[in-house]
């Protein structure tokens, strides 16, 4: 595909925030042939694409389906609201990024689920697909909808849109459930409540119209119970028995544009015992079950090996449990010395351990620690069983002092089960001592507690805005006059939070009537708007308080107690209950079994291991010297089509991974954090292409041109491609930056056939012109000076070619952008199909060469 054939979107691109988002091609991306006998399934993603490539869900569901013979899996995540306005106005519907193609032309989309505020998303994405809501409303000839991830521990609010759910981990269960519907689509499609039918004989897996609730006479839910015959009465979570041997992303997608987690990620093992009572992941992914640490050696390598990625996390919900994890750190700093490889451990508690953890990987720069204590005084971390006492805390920041940390980072919660206006007291108390005795510099994150179902705290009543937006303020005020720094999250959020997490399927209603009113993005403060949430309750009949502000009583049935996670009711209850009491539940890790109930329902087991023999000493990262520059290496590379609308920032990283993956031996700088020594020339701004862009490069080995050139082409994402390589002198070489004097455009406009006249005449304008002034940032500047040739080279009916050469100088340059816009000025019906730079000249004499 050449730009001539590129997609009707790419037109409008260049007027929208990030237009990276979603012309795909990234490193690792998958585009598998649309054959007829394939099935076509998406992962979609109801939010920003830098929030959906920062989990681990994508990569895996993307490369486990797209490693099936008999489906392929390609990807599409909303568009921002520049984005969707742009889609509706021109008619264009929701697409995938790998093929372009429109999401209703495929057989099933998953939607990931992972929190409850993008439920109007889901909802968007539906329409602007051009498919209905409703699963009821939907055909053999429309698209599966399945939903998973964290939030269908409790589907409700949303089952009505959905054909089916999967609950829990799906890398067993999936391939099956696909090559189900494969079957079904071979044999024409042919009744779909047959298929679902089908469906139910996987573990996991829900069909929503298959049960229906029940309300009491007062309008409460009191059960939800099979409506057609074969439905199980229980519908039982997915959990994968051996990580070990599951399937794992090795090769996940690697974004050009900067995403919120922008690294690699290894994790170390599913569940936690540690039982904090507010954690609905620490119940949701029980058993605790460790991958070995020569298999995350092994992940590690291959991943580092296929990205280039220069940071992994070691994730879990505790890192800290992990007990190889020291030689796992010290094993993989040694063996990625040479390439800078940075670590982060994104979940540690509050103990000394930890601070030994993150010196271990800390960088001499030091630059700050994160701990959640989650409640201030020493009651409320019992009751929530956080385990950690007020000496640790003490301990574990005076220590961080002595080993050179100076900025600390808390989170706590607001609203806690039985919280009232003394802990917000508490927590001033504790952050002014901690502060006085460690002399750090403190910043605090707040955030409203959510009770969720399948913890103990789903009996609890939510507290009221009221009353946590007063403690809240109550606690800024005291704390910033001693320049400690507070964030706050959204409270009204919090609350749709509560009512969505709890809700019955009496809300999907409500979500549709949000929608309608135009909310999307409601987990981001920007485009959250409460008012519009109270009218869609008030207009359909739903009392919010009845989710979220009463406490329930022991015997109330929940609207997921028939979606079963494998922990006891009872278990939870006694926990709700010794919650009150100020009581703590032992980690069954290293203590008795607390009788939770899940090693007896499932025929999963536990898995860990134990502590491997380690160094007495960590390899220190800041001991390494980057290796001296033994030569340098001048190079031409072009940027097709698909890349031109990458920054210039996210273009340097892109190739700063490309020749990680190639292991080219590339000189670092000196100091603390080593940096690449890549030398690009002119930036080109997004939405340009380009054939001839330069960059220098110092290399710690002598090596080929022609081999550099063929290693790092092989490494590159498609779309980049290195044109030539020669060797320059290593010192005593002027910068690219410096020399180059001359940037060569081609330029391809679009009219009605009566203004080509008005095109040429402009141009002739421009060349006979003494003086052109534009406005750079307020002040008048004359550009004729830069403007070195302006023609055109080409007209074929309304498509006009131009060639434009601007001219840099130390004092300023000329801008393609402001050329355009004398060309295009007051004239709607001329647009700009196509531009690239042709050229990068510098002067010789009186010649125009290649730097």
């Amino acid at each position: 595909m050449n730009h001539n054939e590129e997609p009707l979107f790419y037109r409008f691109l260049p007027d929208v925030t990030k237009p990276a988002r979603y012309t795909g091609s990234e490193f690792n991306s998958v585009r598998k042939e649309w054959t007829a006998d394939i099935l076509k399934t998406a992962f979609v993603f109801p939010d920003l694409y830098e929030v959906g490539h920062s989990g681990l869900a994508l990569p895996l569901i993307y490369h486990l389906v797209n490693s099936l013979d008999f489906a392929l899996c390609e990807r599409s995540l909303s568009p921002w609201v520049d984005m969707e306005e742009k889609m509706r106005e021109n008619s264009v519907p929701a697409f995938s990024l790998e093929s372009g193609r429109p999401l209703a032309d495929f057989d099933v989309l998953g939607f990931s689920l992972q929190y409850e505020l993008t439920y109007t998303n889901v909802l968007n994405m539906l329409d602007l697909a051009g498919i209905p809501l409703y699963s009821s409303d939907r055909n053999e000839n429309h698209p599966l909808i399945m939903g998973g991830g964290g939030s269908t521990c409790n589907p409700e609010p949303v089952a009505d849109f959905f054909d089916f759910f999967v609950l829990g981990e799906v890398e067993d269960v999936l391939p099956g459930i696909l090559r189900e519907i494969k079957r079904w689509k071979d044999e024409g499609k042919r009744d779909k409540k047959q298929l679902l039918k089908d469906l139910t004989k996987f573990t996991g897996v829900y069909v929503p119209s298959f049960y229906e609730p029940e309300y009491d006479e007062s309008g409460r839910f009191v059960s939800i119970k099979p409506v057609t015959e074969g439905a199980p009465g229980k519908i039982c979570k997915n959990v994968v028995g051996d990580l070990n041997a599951s399937f794992y992303p090795l090769k996940p997608v690697v974004p050009y544009i900067d995403v919120i987690h922008d690294r690699a990620q290894l994790e170390l093992f599913r569940g936690c015992t540690r039982g904090c009572r507010f954690c609905q992941a620490g119940t949701l992914y029980r058993p605790v079950r460790e991958r070995s640490p020569r298999v995350l050696k092994e992940y590690a390598r291959k991943i580092v090996d296929s990205t280039g990625y220069e940071e992994i996390g070691l994730t879990s919900l505790s890192s800290s449990d992990y007990k190889p994890i020291k030689s796992l750190i010290g094993d993989l700093l040694k063996e990625h010395s040479g390439r800078y490889l940075e670590l982060s451990l994104p979940s540690l508690r509050m103990d000394a351990f930890s601070l030994e953890l993150a010196s271990m990987i800390a960088s001499s720069r030091m630059t700050g620690l994160t701990f959640a204590p989650e409640a201030a005084s020493q009651s409320f971390r019992d009751r929530i069983n956080k385990g950690t006492n007020e000496n640790d805390l003490f301990d574990t920041l005076k220590k961080a002092r002595e080993s050179g940390w100076k900025r600390v980072k808390l989170y706590f919660m607001l609203g806690l089960p039985g919280e009232d206006d003394n802990e917000a007291d508490e927590l001033i108390s504790l952050v002014l001592a901690l502060k006085n005795r460690t002399k750090l510099n403190f910043s605090i994150s707040l955030s409203p507690f959510v009770p969720k179902p399948h913890t103990p705290f789903q009996w609890a009543a939510q507290e009221r805005i009221e009353n946590i937006e007063k403690r809240a303020r109550h606690i800024k005020g005291s704390l910033k006059k001693h320049g400690i720094k507070i964030s706050w999250h959204d409270t009204e959020g919090s609350v749709l939070e509560g009512i969505l997490s709890r809700g019955d399927r009496r809300l999907g209603k409500a979500i549709k009537r949000a929608w309608e009113l135009g909310c999307t993005f409601d987990a981001w403060t920007e485009r959250f708007d409460f008012r519009k949430w109270k009218q869609a309750f008030e207009e359909t009949g739903i009392d919010p308080g009845e989710y979220i502000y009463r406490e329930r009583g022991q015997e109330e049935v929940f609207p997921w107690d028939h979606l079963d996670c494998e922990l006891s009711k009872d278990f939870l209850w006694n926990e709700f209950v010794k919650s009150k009491q100020g009581l703590l539940t032992e980690d069954c890790r290293t203590n008795r079994c607390t009788a939770c109930g899940v090693c007896d329902s499932l025929e999963v087991k536990p898995v860990t291991f134990e502590e491997d023999i380690v160094e007495k000493k960590a390899p220190a990262k800041k001991g390494d010297s980057p290796k001296p520059a033994v030569m340098r290496l001048r190079l031409q590379f072009s940027r097709g089509w698909r890349l031109r609308f990458i920054s210039h920032l996210d273009l340097v990283r892109s190739f700063e991974r490309s020749v990680r993956r190639a292991d080219i031996p590339v000189a670092y700088t000196q100091g603390f954090h080593p940096h690449m020594r890549l030398m690009f020339a002119l930036p080109l701004a997004v939405g340009l292409a380009s054939g001839a862009e330069w960059f220098d490069i110092d290399l710690a080995e002598s090596m080929e041109p022609g081999e550099f050139k063929n290693r790092l082409n092989s490494a590159l994402p498609d779309g980049f491609k290195i044109q030539r390589a020669r060797e320059v002198p290593l010192a005593g070489m002027p910068s690219l930056a410096s020399i180059i004097a001359l940037s060569v455009y081609r330029v391809h406009l679009e009219a009605a056939i009566e203004k080509v006249p008005v095109i040429k005449e402009r141009v002739e304008k421009i060349k006979a012109a003494r003086e052109i002034t534009v406005d750079r940032k307020g002040k008048p500047r004359d550009i004729r000076p830069y403007i070195h040739a302006v023609s055109v080279v080409d007209v074929e009916g309304g498509k006009v070619t131009l060639e434009i050469s601007l001219k840099h100088t130390p004092g300023g340059g000329g801008r393609l952008a402001e050329v355009l816009g004398l060309l295009t000025e007051d004239a709607g019906s001329i647009t700009i199909h196509y531009a690239e730079r042709i050229a990068l000249l510098c002067r010789k004499g009186s010649r125009w060469m290649n730097p």
